[in-house]
Order: structure tokens, then C-alpha cells, then sequence
């Protein structure tokens, strides 16, 4: 199965470990491994595939260029995706769309779509890494909604649209509650990650 890594560019301690660990584990699986070209959980990911050898099994989508071309400052990582590309991954370039007539936020927006359509289309699923509670008024929605942080927009837009999404929540994500029905522990591949289900809720009931 093709599972797809996002979440946070700015990680607390031990979260790097953390979701290397957890890609590790997919990768040794036999599971392929899609993920965006950003600090923090894309580079933990990138981290983990290379770390084992596996860069048959990793595709990353960056928002830039070859050799960093356009890359954002303080959000790209040009040097993971040069990593990857170098060790033979499968990189693909400018998927949010080329600068300067699209903005470097749209860009962002428009990678994780591309990603979540390729998980979408694939069968696959999403892993996704928050640090931090989502906003009150979010829910699912079929169509990318502005949030201030791309992880829940990623995480309500799959929600919407039927994607499988589990949750690898951060140390910011501390008030992240366990709603009956909405969040469960799951068993074998995903063992101790929380599946967000989709049926008949809202993402504001993960909130106090």
C-alpha cells in the first residue's frame, strides 16, 4: 500500500525519531512511502527511506525546482530532496505549480493536493503528523480549506474525500482528545496510531 507523510515542519524533541521510526516500519513492510519536500516530518521521512537503503520505495513532490530552484525559505528543505533524488527516489518537481505566477503558499496547497489525489487514486492512505490542536470550526470537506497549518487542511480535505488517515499526534497536539467513535487505536500496520474516522463527525470534537 502507498501511504502518504505529512505534518509539521517544526518539531518538538524526539518527534524526528519518532516518525522516522514509524516510516521505518512501513518501509520494512513493504509499503511505498509518498511525502513533500518541507522541514521537520517530510525530512524525517525522506531520513528514514534513505536510512534503510529504500529509495525505490520513496517518491517525494517538491514545490521547487531541481538543485532548489524556487525553494521557500524556512520551509523547504532542498537538501533532503537532493538527498532523495541523489540515492535514486522518485522526485517529482514544481508539482504546486511554478513561481512567480503562483504564490509560494499556493504552491504548498497545490503539492498536498497533488499528493492526496495520488493517495486517493493509488488506494492508499495518510499519515499524518499535527503538532497542534485543529481550529474549532474545522471539518471535512471535499474541497482544501485554509487553517493556518497544512497538516489539518490535508487531514480534513482527506477526511472529506474518503481517504484513510491516521494520526501521529505531537507533543503540541497535548489537548487532542480520544471522542468515542471518532479516534481508535488500531491494530497490525498502523499498531498505536489513532484512525480518524470519517462517518458522521467533525474535527472540532477532537478539541476540549
Amino acid at each position: 500500500m502507498l501511504v502518504g507523510v505529512c505534518g509539521s515542519r517544526h518539531l518538538p524533541p524526539g518527534a524526528s525519531y519518532a516518525i522516522a521510526n514509524r516510516v521505518a516500519e512501513l518501509l520494512a513492510s513493504g509499503h511505498d512511502i509518498v511525502t513533500g519536500c518541507a522541514l521537520g516530518t517530510d525530512s524525517a521521512a525522506i531520513g528514514a527511506a534513505l536510512g534503510l537503503n529504500r529509495p525505490h520505495q520513496l517518491t517525494v513532490m517538491a514545490a521547487f525546482g531541481r538543485r532548489g530552484t524556487g525553494a521557500i525559505p524556512g520551509c523547504s528543505s532542498p537538501a533532503a530532496v537532493a538527498a532523495a533524488a541523489a540515492a535514486g527516489a522518485n522526485v517529482q518537481y514544481w508539482t504546486g505549480g511554478r513561481p512567480p505566477t503562483i504564490p509560494a503558499r499556493a504552491r504548498l496547497a497545490r503539492r498536498s493536493l497533488a499528493m492526496l489525489r495520488y493517495l486517493l487514486n493509488d488506494g492508499g492512505a495518510l499519515l499524518a503528523c499535527p503538532n497542534s490542536s485543529p481550529p474549532p470550526w474545522l471539518g471535512p470537506g471535499r474541497q482544501w480549506q485554509t487553517t493556518g497549518s497544512g497538516t489539518w487542511s490535508a487531514i480534513a480535505w482527506a477526511a472529506g474525500n474518503d481517504l484513510p488517515v491516521y494520526l501521529l499526534p505531537l507533543a503540541g497536539c497535548r489537548d487532542l482528545s480520544l471522542e468515542p467513535g471518532l479516534l481508535k487505536i488500531q491494530t497490525g500496520l498502523f499498531n498505536g496510531l489513532l484512525k480518524f474516522r470519517t462517518v458522521c463527525m467533525r474535527l472540532n470534537a477532537l478539541t476540549d
